[in-house]
This record gives C-alpha cells, sequence and structure tokens, in this order.
C-alpha cells in the first residue's frame, strides 16, 4: 500500500514473512520511504526500510527513522496490517 502524506514524500507499506531467523513463522510490516536507492517496486520507485513492526502486535522490531504522523498503529489495525488490539506505545 502506498501512502502519500502532506508533506508530499512517498511512503510504501507490506506485511510480508519475517526476515528475521528469531521471528520465523510470524510476520512484519515493513515501512519504507521511496528515494535514491533501496528494491525497485512497481510504481518505479525505489524504497528503504524507515521501521518494521511485528504484525501480531505492531511492536518495533527496528527503527530507522521517523514516519509520518498519518501512519499510526490504529490506522495499520484497521487497514489489517496488524493483527491484535492489544495495547501498544504506538497508539
Amino acid at each position: 500500500m502506498f501512502i502519500n502524506p502532506k508533506d508530499g514524500s512517498r511512503w510504501l507499506i507490506e506485511r510480508r514473512p519475517s526476515i528475521f531467523i528469531t521471528r520465523n513463522g510470524k510476520e512484519d510490516i515493513t515501512i519504507s520511504k521511496a528515494g535514491n536507492w533501496g528494491g525497485l517496486r512497481a510504481d518505479n520507485n525505489r524504497y528503504h526500510a524507515v521501521v518494521r513492526l511485528a504484525a501480531e502486535d505492531g511492536g518495533i522490531i527496528r527503527d530507522h527513522g521517523r514516519i509520518p504522523s498519518e501512519i499510526t498503529l490504529p490506522m495499520l489495525r484497521q487497514l489489517g496490517f496488524v493483527d491484535a488490539e492489544a495495547g501498544s506505545h504506538h497508539d
């Protein structure tokens, strides 16, 4: 899912099997920012991961920078990226 916040940047939110061996069998949510480096996606932009969250509860796995205020844990829950309704400090 692509997001275009008010600041004009472009972001990609994906839910995929975890790349971390300590999370075998689980899924991660990757929030990536468009830029001049990173993986090339279908929209012809390159994206690099900024934040990775656990899909089961929205907990932070990796945090490499700030994400737009428009991307919130409640929004990710509503869109089906996060499974649980468990409380979290991301709300």
